[in-house]
């Protein structure tokens, strides 16, 4: 294939065309449980718990450890392993952290495990063009959105060596990084903007009341009060907004103290154990802030 016209500086080999099983050890799929109460010892992971825009997996079920050992056997999932959508929701992409392990997953994710290349350029190259580019000279596939394990086996990834893939996807991991903490602070915008809307409609309203403050209406303010509290939780939990509810987490400190965790949570590998300083956090503060 021909030299990329981009490139980081020092970097001058070709690239090489590989299909996705010459790279890979394993590619197979996971299987529905049988016992669906979703309860157990064992992470159980569905297109729906990875996070669209970040890749996080979150809010997971559960399966037993005797149907993780038995039934699903051969979707065990091990650290480092690709999880790539192949039914209904194409392309969806992420890995598996050794957090989240014992896990399994269903037959709608493919598992991706690869004995070469790099982690992060092979997500990165997922993420990208590859799904639309193999649909687009498949047109049969668009009708009926789901790929084959053999289909996924022969998407086509350019590789470069491995000094530049490493390169590459460490680039885009941190720029994915950056944009998912961009778009928490507009998540939080966008929330401080719906709570100011209510506000305005509940001080509104209570100003209404107060000037006929003997009337039935005034004396349910509380109960007003209460009603206009739960929307506000109702639309951030269940609404556009996807938030968790979380009654621990009462002040600013509080919410500071579980991003960090988060932010921790999700970069184990790149920490190696140790924890993000005080400075780190405080200059998100003030990034916040400006």
């Amino acid at each position: 294939m021909e030299k990329p016209t981009i490139r980081f500086k020092g970097y001058t080999e070709d690239w090489e065309q590989r299909k996705l099983g010459d790279i890979s050890s394993l590619i197979t799929k996971g299987s529905t449980p049988k016992d669906k109460s979703g309860t157990g010892e064992v992470n159980f992971i569905k297109v729906e718990n990875i996070n669209d825009f970040s890749g996080d997996i979150v809010s997971m079920s559960k399966i037993s450890l005797e149907e993780h050992q038995g039934y699903l056997k051969r979707s065990q999932l091990q650290e480092g392993d690709i999880l790539f959508s192949i039914a209904g929701t194409l392309g969806r992409v992420t890995s598996v952290n050794k957090a989240i392990l014992p896990a399994n997953t269903n037959q709608a994710l493919s598992i991706i495990r690869l004995k070469e290349g790099n982690l992060e350029y092979v997500k990165t190259c997922l993420k990208g063009n590859v799904v639309a580019d193999f649909i687009r000279r498949n047109p049969t596939i668009g009708a009926q959105p789901n790929l084959s394990l053999e289909q996924v086996s022969n998407l086509e990834i350019e590789i470069p060596s491995e000094a530049e893939q490493e390169k590459i996807g460490l680039y885009f991991s941190n720029l994915d990084n950056l944009i998912t903490l961009h778009h928490h602070k507009l998540f939080i915008i966008n929330g401080l903007k719906l709570f100011t809307v209510i506000q305005c409609k509940y001080y509104s309203l209570l100003n209404i009341l107060i000037k006929n403050k003997n009337t039935k209406e005034a004396k349910l303010m509380p109960e007003l009060e209460r009603v206009i509290e739960e929307k506000l939780i109702d639309q951030l939990v269940y609404g556009d907004s996807q938030w968790t509810y979380r009654e621990d987490l009462k002040t600013e400190e509080d919410l500071w103290r579980n991003f960090k965790y988060i932010l921790e949570q999700n970069n184990k590998d790149r920490l190696n154990g140790e924890s993000l300083s005080d400075c780190i956090i405080e200059m998100g503060k003030f990034q916040t802030k400006v």
